[in-house]
């Protein structure tokens, strides 16, 4: 019903301390306590047009304005210019965004949401402010590069491994590396790339496919015979 009648979410137009405003208001206005017009309308202090444009000044230093989901949501966005807000506004570069139940993982810093969605300025912005291209700790799961690889995200690949992110990491315990995946989508460019930064050849899945099989089952040809150039089995 709101939308059919083009009504707008309070949230996408004020603070939340002028939406209590306005609600008191609006109660008084329904209660009929007073006469309507001798009310004063309401004027806010402050009026945003949306939560991806919040500034220093809507939005001071470690303001509950700024959330992991929306700092999360900038990154996939590649709205860099909210991704320069919320650095400005406190957040750690390496604030992990929202948990990922379905890929089984808690929240990954939003480098990761920027590489998933192939999103290459947001990437290079991030990294260019101190985020980690990789997670040293990790010995499987779905790092940056794991995102960029299943994206197709070669741009965004290019400028991780360029910062010393590692090719190889599983995305579980055996499970597919980065390479495996790219080569089953027939991502060839990334494919490319990860090997020529030494991803193995010889890795396999639990299912026994190496990067070259996985090629073959996923139909590409093209990416097939340049992994069998370089030795693939």
């Amino acid at each position: 019903m709101a939308a059919s009648k083009g009504w707008k979410d309070g949230k996408d137009q004020f603070e939340p301390a002028d939406l209590q405003e306005l609600l008191k208001q609006g109660m008084k206005n329904c209660s009929g306590a007073g006469s309507t017009a001798a009310i004063k309308p309401f004027q806010p202090a402050a009026k945003v047009t949306s939560t991806s444009t919040f500034t220093n000044e809507t939005s001071p230093k470690n303001s509950s304005a700024f959330t992991r989901e929306g700092f999360a949501k900038a990154a996939s966005d590649g709205d860099v210019e909210t991704l320069k807000q919320y650095v400005a506004g406190g957040f750690g570069v390496d604030t992990p965004g929202p948990d990922m139940p379905w890929l089984n993982q808690k929240g990954s810093p939003v480098i990761a949401s920027a590489s998933a969605a192939n999103k290459c300025a947001a990437v290079d912005y991030l990294l260019s402010v101190g985020a980690k291209p990789d997670y040293k700790n990790l010995k499987f799961g779905w790092t940056p590069v794991a995102h960029a690889a299943q994206a197709g995200a070669a741009d965004c690949l290019k400028s991780l491994l360029a910062k010393g992110a590692r090719p190889d990491v599983p995305l579980e315990r055996g499970g597919d590396t980065p390479l495996i995946m790219a080569a089953y989508m027939g991502h060839l460019e990334v494919v490319k790339l990860l090997v020529e930064h030494g991803a193995s050849l010889k890795a396999t899945n639990k299912d026994g496919d190496t990067a070259f099989r996985a090629a073959v089952i996923g139909g590409s040809n093209a990416t097939a015979q340049y992994l069998r150039s370089k030795g693939g089995k």
